[in-house]
């Protein structure tokens, strides 16, 4: 009577040690889960605050050098912008003076009232003007998906899972009694490896 008492309370005590671990492997995987999910950023979210404030995303994925090269960057972008449009500007009220007929209200740019000269001067500087607006937009859109990738590779599993291995290897071959040489590669997805033979 007293080992059978004893038997029960010894399986009893394994059976509670059973699910307990299993309470505790559970609560475990939950606490990974929900640390992954803070760690993981939010693609959309990166690239909307990129879209809104331009270095956002960047500061959202925690890639805080990032954020001032975009700024600098757009900055210079604007600045180049805004000085080739007013020099524009000032060429193109010059050269609209220059082909009216009446030569007193000719205004001078660059103390020139050639008619060619100032042209030149208003074409080259639209062209640097339209050059840095486009510059700036594509670098915009750029740091946008920057962002949004970033935030997606943040999910990105590197592990020590993940390997590659290389190395040399002789082959036998049966059918003419020879010694052939090869690479062997191997990889480590995860748990799963897969080989590949490569023969020279």
């Amino acid at each position: 009577m007293f080992r059978r008492i004893i038997l029960l309370l010894f399986i009893s005590f394994v059976i509670n040690l059973k699910s307990q671990d299993i309470d505790s492997v559970q609560k475990e995987s939950k606490k990974l889960e929900i640390k992954k999910s803070n760690t993981f950023n939010n693609p959309k979210k990166a690239g909307l605050l990129s879209l809104v404030i331009p270095g956002a995303g960047q500061i959202y994925n925690k890639r805080y050098v990032k954020a001032p090269i975009v700024w600098a960057v757009l900055g210079s972008f604007g600045y180049f912008y805004i000085q080739n449009n007013s020099e524009y500007q000032k060429a193109r009220t010059s050269f609209v003076s220059l082909i009216d007929t009446i030569s007193s209200n000719n205004i001078p740019y660059n103390g020139s009232t050639n008619l060619a000269e100032v042209t030149a001067f208003k074409n080259n500087y639209r062209s640097n003007r339209d050059l840095f607006l486009i510059l700036g937009v594509v670098f915009y859109g750029l740091q946008i998906v920057d962002a949004v990738v970033d935030a997606h590779l943040m999910g990105f599993n590197v592990n020590d899972n993940l390997s590659l291995r290389i190395q040399p290897v002789v082959i036998p071959n049966q059918q003419t009694l020879t010694l052939g040489g090869g690479m062997q590669m191997q990889w480590n997805l995860a748990k799963n490896k897969k080989k590949i033979n490569l023969y020279y």
